[in-house]
């Protein structure tokens, strides 16, 4: 089934026709003979063959049959005049085109002519008639041919082209199937032991007897193999091979291990490949050399030069294709080339290069280290490796194939951030692999692009560096090892380190210093949690950690030092008014100087106050408390909060600053608060406190203990002499927490809170003390049993002891409120009973273990910790710790690991020890002393620890910590097993490892009996899997006589290399006992790794060589009819105690089998895989079957009555492949697919794809896995499949020789689209235009397709093939691409579905159509409003913009284009009213860009320019979108050509983008994120492609500017953060409310198709524009008013005088309607409330609210209606027109007008926005109420105040005041400045 169809290109031979004559002597005859052969090629008499054509109907025609025998070619031959005749096989010559008979269905052998047997009638399906492959062909001969049965043979003595006779008729052997296997069984039926396949040209003329076959390798003849009647498509080639005797093998000769020649071993002889006809630049393009390096199982390769040689050329190539599998199946001159030739030469014996495939990019790689960005060669290409799953065992690998010993993980991202897509991701390495493509992994994307990095060495190297600071006396602090600088993570980074490392450069002493925070860090970070004292010499005796952290990788800024010689920098405040306000003022070297105030912010002023004492503060700047001289040392101070004082945050770089800092006006301040203060007055009021935890301040509480005293204190403390305690909440209630209580004064205190202690759990715990006001712990460095003696004493106990306690899920470095530290090294001597006695040192809390703080135990008298094993030996048992009588119990195992072992055993004075399985020695109910113990493994009691006690409250898991413990050996690998694992002996420095060269019983013997067993065996040859880095071979020939007391006491070398390389191993017991062989199965299952036992231990079993035969003896044994062997993972405690099991199958034991002593190997020294069985009683047979439909069609194996379900997390496509092959041998492959279930067995298993039968997989069968998974499900596959959608649709992919690839989409239409879905099961198909699943992930493999529609079969269509190396100029070679179809069975529907896409915001985005079930797209060629209009109608919606949805880089991923060109009026109610390309038969899409639209019920999206000038000639550029209102557009994607066409629509010739500041800030919350392509030639942005309008909240500080030098930076205060704060809240909730009735707002509003959204603009001609930006309908008046098709009303005067061009933004829906008769100007206006329009005088009456007035302007003379109208002339001739005979206002200044008129007609002026009084006068006139009890009064400007329920109106305010309070008051939200921005901008949009 692999090749299925004809290349289009093959060229078939002129057929050399013979005709027949025959005659009777004297007497002429007619030609009466219908029939003839076409021989091909030429003729071998006496044989005669070739295609055979018969004569029905006038015409010669191909004999059209699928069923050609003997029977009919003897009748044939017969007739033509021979003997007889032989059937060639079904299209011996290949493909063979023609007109063809209808089909032939045979003869019974009793006719004389061929056309006397049955043909079918004319009326049939003719089959042939679209194919070239169902001839008939045929050899006729005179004399029988004597040959019985198959015969093969050679063109040459032992190698050559392979020819085959089936019956007497010698063919050609087709390549396709041809392999080593094959040839094998070839050459050994010519008498030779084995072969090579290898391919060459075909003979013309000579036919193929023999296409596809099947050998297992070991078949004696070709007959014995599996053969398969089918077509050879491949007929340019044909089968060869070289035999041989000994052997054939190919290697690289001469070179490093990865370079060289190619050297062939032929027989023993050595000899070499060369190439042939490749010049030098040919050889620099070809990927010959790749494909030879992976035939050799290299990644990849590349030629390094010609090479002399003395050797035979055994083979010459000319060039390799990827898909040949050797180089003898490359294109070749063949076996041992003529000498003469070009080829052999030694210019042509070229040597390679080849790539292990994996490499380091980025580090630096010397002899003994090499380091860098980790990349591997998979899916033929190379790949970076994503961090994220990449641990020490994936750097093991890594390493080891590198050729390094040792291993090291280092942060991601350590060497550069280079730019990639595919990643190689979900790594899991075991740890044994060679490579790392053996461990398991897949492509795809990575969490934020992070890129594993490690670092190799050969062997332990020193770990000793270079410490100094990038300039002499300042700056980042530099580490240099093997050569490379690298840096130190600034997490735990402090004054104590910066002092350290100072002194050793030779200042005096150092204070941490901040650094620049980089994006990309091209050198590692070195060092991490460095902790000194401040009394070292140097950084290197202080402790590190050389495993960094990984969330140092996450910082952006290094550890930086400011060194000093004589006095310790110093922060203070000057200027304020009072302590802790003032300018930040910073002393170095005895120079004061500043900080800049760019960036400075809330975390920065809390960082400095807290520095100063205070508990917080809040930022100043603009040098608010007076300028200060001097230089300015910091700028850009960027805290994070946690810091301990502002010198540490990072910033610019020491005395870097911006150069507008100098002149002092920047200064950074701040106001600090007290701790404690009085809520109302200075003098009186209730007492607040300040709580760290809460974050703000509280009320004490009035418990009794407040009294006059207490006030007192506290007034003392406030400043304050006199003082009185008021109780009883007298000053009302507050709606705060309280934070102090139980305060107890005596008068004698400075502070409200003095310094105090408790302990966790009264008479144990962690420590507490208080001070400032503040409770914080105590670190547990320095503290020992003195210092817990002092706590104790002062909680009422007389003794102490001291532990550390342990804090869980504690960041590294960084300060939490509630796990703050006051005091480190507390050094108290045993005369202090108080804190104060110990002269404690607040705030110097270096060094500190963040992960543990100070604990104490409180006695009654004298103990010493004590620690004890109990149910066990001496050695081993169950851990009991005691402090003293009352103190006691066991500890929990949850968390009990190696290293706690290793303390508790050298506390009981052995060597070391290691944990066993928690509760194996038995539990104890509630008497837990210890929850967790947590060590380094250095310790030397368990108190050292990082501990948690409970006492009998403990939450244990897992049960009892138990340990052994070892003295001078140990046996390691299993800890489950303690009694069984590798031998090591202890040197007095390490352990090493026993060499398993001549370990012997009696060695093992001894060895157990030091552990205190009775007895052993051995084992040898690595059992617990590969030799662990840190453990050496290194104990050499141990000899034992069995009477030693001590394994010392034998014989052994350490200076010798042990020679097997292997370790030994020992099996301990407790008693002597012989060898019980027994078997078992995991929960008595019928399935399972299979365990045995072996002198009393249960072990399992290597698969090594494990077959059926083995499993059925195993199976019988349980009682069980037979069995089918299975292999299973090898997990890490599984131990292996048998190997190399050989049974025959006819055992009624499993002993009875042949099986190896206990210490032989087993066989899986790489941990390979275990043995495994599937028992069975009924049937012989294990089959994979399906259950179900459809997506939730579950793949399960049937045995017997038993059906084991598989596990979806390891099934991938390619076992998916090998469980199809499995199901049926006609699949060639499979996708993996799942679905969730609740099953009773599962097994989980995953194939290489070079195994015969899944069954060979390996995997966990496991019965015990049983839970609610994700079960696999397969789709099998024929040759064809659909990926990238789901079982009906997608991309079509086609496989031919082991490869799956797509279909050019040229010549793909519905005929091949039928008939792929035809192939797949289907009814119908419909072939898609556009490769509408974004990039195919296979390459192309077809690149022209052509079927009759009739085919079942997609092979029987007409294909040409494209080769990796030999693609045309004319062929479409691109991913993006390719055939794709969706398939449906009966009629095809014409139902369908239009929604948005999920997400999106319900009324904006790409139109998505939804058709036979496939969700999919509208194609926006000739996509406009009207079809949004209908569109939008159908989603309940009443109008619609349309707009074109981008689709960028061939990213159109929405599905099928399932329609286009759709052409509306806007009337129709269904979008397929509309004229349209039909549903699934679109054949382009211009540019691939999506319909997208906008809905709106009544008021449409609209563009305008704000916060530049009056005329808006420049400023932001703002959308107003329905569903949100108005906001701005981010400027990550806007350019020079938006801005263009933006300047266009409004009437510009031209636009650039503008970067500046503006005058007034957005008064709206929302920054409009689209990305816009337009390009340049756009007459509107709606025009432009971009992607869905998404609205993005606002989340910036205020500000005023967005240049980096802007003046717009507040004076931020208390009172003014209050009420922005307050305004907020306000604008968010009113926000939320009105997107929530955004939908029933606008439906009340009365709609206007035409014009809903209009920019009024007037022009400098004097005409005037009603400008809609969206719209582009044409009106059908001609007259003066003109609209364009862009939506433009222009409207012309010819006496009037221009005027500033100023746009306003109006909506017809609420403006007047013009008196077209009238050749007049006119301002049309509208309030944003619901209107009548009064057309025949032009005015406009407000409904809703009662008003009377809307005025407009005119140049007509002014007159006075009969309506009582009255005019009156603005100061520049326009007729002011009021209503109800009001007076008219006076003519305002030319300033005010255009301001005033916009607030009446009531347009939203930016930035202000002003409202008129519901009743109208006058500016002369006097305010009055309306009916609605409303009140009026003008502003200092005439504008009115308005407020409600008759209340007095407030004075006249300026101009700002004015508007904000009547903007209040008319409860809009006002919003303070604030800037919407994007991403990576620092301001909003903006034209100019």
């Amino acid at each position: 089934m692999d090749d299925m169809y004809q290349p289009m290109d093959d060229q078939q031979p002129l057929p050399r026709v013979v005709n027949i004559t025959c005659q009777t002597p004297g007497v002429t005859v007619a030609p009466a003979i219908n029939i003839r052969i076409v021989p091909i090629g030429s003729e071998l008499p006496p044989f005669f063959e070739g295609i055979l054509e018969v004569n029905r109907t006038g015409s010669w025609q191909i004999l059209c049959t699928w069923g050609f025998r003997d029977v009919e070619a003897n009748i044939a031959c017969k007739e033509i005049g021979f003997v007889g005749g032989i059937a060639l096989p079904r299209a011996a010559y290949g493909p063979y085109s023609g007109a063809y008979t209808t089909p032939f269905r045979g003869c019974n052998g009793e006719e004389s002519s061929l056309l006397d047997c049955r043909f079918e009638g004319q009326e049939s399906e003719n089959i042939c008639r679209s194919q070239n492959t169902y001839y008939a062909s045929l050899h006729c001969y005179d004399d029988v041919p004597v040959q019985q049965g198959p015969s093969v043979k050679l063109t040459n003595e032992y190698h050559g082209k392979v020819a085959y006779s089936p019956s007497g008729v010698w063919g050609q052997v087709c390549l396709t199937y041809w392999n080593d296997e094959v040839a094998s069984v070839v050459c050994r039926e010519l008498g030779y032991n084995g072969g090579v396949a290898t391919r060459a040209d075909s003979t013309n003329g000579f036919p193929f007897t023999l296409t596809k076959m099947h050998c297992h390798g070991n078949e004696s003849r070709l007959i014995d193999c599996q053969h398969i009647v089918d077509v050879c498509y491949d007929t340019r080639h044909r089968a060869a091979a070289v035999c041989y005797r000994s052997g054939i093998s190919v290697r690289l000769e001469d070179g490093d291990g990865r370079s060289g020649r190619i050297e062939i071993k032929y027989d023993g002889v050595d000899g070499f490949l060369a190439f042939c006809g490749l010049s030098e630049s040919g050889a620099a393009d070809s990927k010959t050399p790749s494909y030879i390096c992976q035939t050799l199982g290299y990644a990849t390769g590349s030629f390094i030069g010609n090479t002399a040689s003395q050797g035979v050329i055994y083979w010459a190539i000319e060039e390799c294709y990827e898909t040949d599998n050797s180089i003898f199946m490359c294109r070749n001159k063949g076996w041992l080339p003529d000498k003469m030739s070009n080829c052999y030469a030694d210019k042509n014996i070229v040597a390679v290069s080849c790539d292990i495939g994996v490499n380091l990019l980025g580090g630096i790689d010397t002899i003994n280290v090499t380091m860098g960005m980790v990349e591997m060669f998979t899916s033929k290409k190379w790949t970076t490796v994503c961090a994220h799953d990449f641990g020490q065992t994936e750097a093991t690998v890594v390493c080891r194939q590198l050729g390094f010993a040792e291993a090291q993980v280092l942060l991601p991202d350590m060497f550069g951030r280079f730019r990639f897509v595919t990643f190689a991701t979900e790594l899991a390495c075991i740890g044994n692999e060679t490579s790392l493509n053996d461990c398991t992994h897949t492509t795809g994307t990575c969490l934020f692009s992070s890129k594993a990095s490690v670092l190799c060495s050969k062997g332990r190297v020193s770990t000793d560096f270079k410490a100094y600071l990038s300039h002499d006396s300042y700056g980042t602090v530099l580490i240099e090892k093997y050569g490379l600088n690298g840096t130190v993570c600034r997490y735990g980074w402090d004054d104590h380190d910066s002092q350290v490392l100072c002194k050793q450069l030779g200042y005096h002493g150092g204070v941490a210093l901040g650094t620049k925070a980089v994006t990309t860090r091209y050198n590692p970070i070195w060092l991490s949690a460095v902790n000194c004292t401040g009394q070292e010499n140097t950084i290197l005796d202080c402790f590190s950690d050389l495993s960094i952290d990984p969330k140092c990788g996450k910082q952006l800024s290094a550890a930086g030092s400011l060194c000093y010689d004589d006095i310790e920098p110093s922060v203070n405040l000057v200027g304020g008014s009072e302590s802790g306000h003032g300018t930040a003022v910073v002393t170095y070297a005895g120079i004061s100087g500043t900080i800049c105030d760019n960036g400075w912010s809330g975390n920065d002023a809390n960082v400095l106050c807290r520095q100063l004492g205070f508990p917080y503060g809040i930022p100043t700047i603009k040098s608010l408390h007076g300028k200060v001289t001097g230089p300015v040392f910091l700028d850009g101070v960027k805290c994070d909060g946690t810091e301990s004082t502002i010198l540490s945050c990072p910033n610019m770089g020491w005395n870097v600053s911006s150069v507008h800092c100098d002149a002092h006006n920047d200064d950074a301040g701040v106001t600090c608060f007290s701790w404690a203060k009085l809520h109302i007055s200075r003098y009186y009021g209730a007492v607040m406190f300040w709580n760290e935890e809460l974050d703000t301040y509280g009320l004490v509480c009035d418990d009794g203990h407040f009294g006059n005293v207490a006030a007192e204190v506290f007034c003392k403390e406030q400043g304050l002499q006199y003082s009185v305690a008021v109780g009883c909440s007298t000053f009302g209630d507050f709606d705060s927490p309280y934070t102090l209580s139980s305060v107890d004064c005596d008068g004698s205190e400075t502070k409200l809170i003095e310094s105090k202690l408790k302990l966790q759990n009264g008479d144990h715990g962690y420590v507490e003390v208080n001070h400032l006001y503040q409770y914080g712990y105590i670190c547990s460095e320095g503290f020992d049993d003195v210092d817990a003696t002092v706590m104790c004493k002062m909680t009422g106990y007389v003794y102490g002891t001291a532990y550390r306690h342990y804090i869980h899920n504690q960041k590294l470095g960084s300060i939490h409120r509630d796990k703050f530290r006051w005091l480190s090294n507390l050094s108290c001597n045993s005369t202090a009973n108080t804190l104060d006695d110990c002269d404690p040192r607040w705030g110097e809390t270096c060094p500190c273990d963040h992960r543990t703080i100070a604990g104490v135990f409180c006695l009654s008298q004298p103990a010493s910790a004590m620690v004890e094993l109990e149910n066990g030996t001496a050695m081993e048992g169950r851990v009991l710790v005691k402090v003293n009588v009352d103190t006691t119990g066991l500890v929990c195992g949850d968390y009990f690991s190696h290293n706690e072992a290793d303390v508790i055993c050298r506390q009981l004075g052995y060597r070391s020890g290691i944990s066993l399985d928690s509760g194996s020695h038995g539990n104890a109910v509630g008497n837990y002393f210890l929850e967790s113990m947590t060590c380094n493994g250095n310790e030397t009691s368990f108190l050292e620890c990082a501990l948690e006690p409970h006492y009998n409250t403990a939450n244990c898991r897992s049960g009892a910590a138990a340990v052994k413990c070892y003295q001078n050996v140990r046996l390691t690998g299993v800890l489950s097993k303690p009694y069984f694992g590798r031998v090591e002996l202890h040197n007095g420095e390490e352990w090493e490892a026993v060499c398993d060269e001549n370990f012997d019983d009696t060695d093992a013997r001894v060895v157990c009996e030091s552990l205190g067993y009775v007895t052993g065996r051995s084992q040898c040859c690595f059992n617990f899997g590969p030799q662990p880095i840190n453990v050496k071979i290194q104990v050499i020939n141990m000899t034992c006589d069995g009477n030693e007391k001590r394994v010392q006491d034998c014989s052994y070398d350490t200076e010798l290399t042990c020679p097997s390389n292997r370790y030994a191993s020992a099996f301990c017991l407790t008693k002597t006992t012989v060898e019980d062989i027994a078997v078992r199965l995991p929960g008595n299952s019928f399935y399972g790794p299979v365990e045995v036992r072996r002198y009393g231990m249960w072990g399992s079993i290597c698969a090594s060589g494990w077959d059926d035969h083995d499993a059925d003896v195993t199976c019988r044994t349980l009682g069980y009819r037979t069995g089918k062997a299975v292999r299973n993972l090898v997990d890490r405690d599984d131990v292996i105690i048998l190997g190399n099991v050989n049974c025959r199958g006819v055992e009624k034991h499993f002993g009875d089998c042949i099986l190896d002593p206990f210490g032989t190997d087993t066989g899986c020294y790489d941990r390979y895989a275990l043995a495994g069985v599937i028992c069975l009683n009924t049937s012989d047979q294990i089959s994979f079957e399906t259950r179900g439909t459809g997506k939730s069609s579950a793949i399960y194996i049937s045995a017997d009555t038993n059906s084991m379900y598989i596990a979806y997390s390891d099934f991938d496509d390619v076992t998916a492949s090998v469980v199809c092959k499995d199901m049926d041998t006609t699949y060639v492959g499979g996708s993996a697919m799942g679905f969730i279930s609740h099953i009773p067995s599962v097994t989980k298993f995953r194939c290489k794809g070079n195994e015969q039968s899944a069954l060979d997989c390996i995997g966990h069968w496991n019965s015990g896995i049983t839970e609610t998974m994700t079960i696999a499900s397969v789709n099998c596959h024929r040759g064809v499949k659909l990926v990238s959608g789901e079982t009906h649709f997608g991309i079509v992919e086609v496989y031919r020789r082991g490869t799956w690839g797509t279909i050019c989409s040229g010549t793909f239409s519905e005929s091949e689209a039928g008939v792929v879905c035809r192939n797949l099961g289907f009814d119908d198909g419909i072939s898609l235009c556009c490769s509408p699943f974004g990039k195919a992930k296979s390459p192309v493999l077809v690149s022209f397709l052509q079927c009759s529609g009739t085919e079942s079969d997609l092979r029987e269509c007409l294909a040409t093939f494209v080769h990796p190396n030999n693609v045309h100029d004319d062929l479409c070679t691109s991913t993006d691409d390719y055939a794709s179809v969706v398939c449906y069975n009966g009629a095809r529907p014409q139902d369908y579905k239009l929604s948005l896409p999920k997400p999106s915001l319900g009324h904006i985005g790409a139109l998505a159509l939804t058709y036979l079930d496939v969700e999919g797209r509208i194609c926006a060629n000739g996509w406009t409003n009207n079809d949004a209009k209908v569109a939008c109608k159908q989603q309940d919606f009443d109008y619609g913009v349309a707009y074109t949805h981008l689709v960028e880089n061939m990213t159109q991923t929405g599905g099928p284009y399932w329609t286009s060109e759709i052409n509306c009026t806007g009337l129709e109610r269904d979008l397929l009213e509309c004229d349209h390309v039909g549903l699934g038969r679109v054949r382009k899409c211009d540019e691939l860009h999506y319909a997208g639209m906008i809905c709106y019920d009544a008021e449409g999206p609209s563009y305008r320019i704000a916060g530049g000038d009056r005329d808006s000639t420049w400023g932001r550029v703002e959308i107003n979108l329905p569903g949100f209102g108005w906001g701005t557009i981010c400027n990550t994607h806007w350019g020079p050509k938006e801005a263009q066409v933006l300047c266009r629509q409004f009437g510009y010739d031209n636009g650039e983008v503008y970067k500046g500041d503006y005058k007034m800030p957005p008064l709206h919350l929302f920054v409009f994120d689209v990305k816009y392509m337009c390009t340049g030639n756009e007459h509107r942005l709606m025009d432009c492609p971009h992607d869905a309008v998404v609205p993005v909240p606002s989340t910036k500080e205020p500000t005023t500017g967005s240049g980096p030098d802007s003046e717009a930076k507040n004076n931020t205060g208390l009172v003014v953060g209050v009420i922005i704060a307050s305004v907020l809240v306000i604008v968010l909730f009113v926000t939320v409310i009105l997107v929530l009735r955004w939908r029933q707002s606008q439906r009340r509003s009365p709609r206007h198709e035409q014009f809903p959204n209009i920019i009024l603009h007037q022009g400098h001609d004097g005409s005037l524009h009603l400008h809609n930006p969206l719209h582009g309908e044409n009106s059908a008046d001609s007259g003066p008013v003109n609209i364009d098709t862009s939506g433009t009303v222009s409207y012309k005067s010819g006496n009037i005088t221009p005027f500033d061009s100023q746009s306003q933004y109006v909506n017809t829906t609420h403006g007047a309607t013009h008196d077209t008769n009238e050749s007049s100007q006119i301002i049309i206006s509208g309030a944003s409330h619901n209107t009548i329009n009064d057309t025949a005088h032009n005015t406009n009456i407000d409904t809703a609210h009662n008003t009377n007035i809307d005025t407009i302007y005119t140049n007509e003379p002014c007159r006075n209606d009969t309506n009582g109208e009255r005019c009156d002339l603005d100061y520049k001739g326009r007729e002011i027109v009021t209503m109800n005979n009001t007076e008219p206002g006076e003519a305002q200044s030319d300033q005010d007008s255009p301001e005033l008129s916009y607030t009446k007609l009531s347009f939203p002026t930016e930035p202000h926005i002003y409202e008129t009084c519901h009743n109208s006068f006058s500016k002369n006139e006097t305010p009055h109420n309306d009916t609605n009890g409303e009140r009026c009064d003008l502003d200092n400007k005439g504008r009115e105040i308005v407020t409600m329920n008759n209340t007095e109106p407030g004075e006249a305010q300026s101009d700002h005041e004015s508007l904000e309070q009547s903007y209040a008051k008319l409860s809009f939200p006002t919003e303070p400045h604030i800037y919407e921005t994007c991403d990576n901008a620092s301001s909003t949009d903006g034209v100019i």
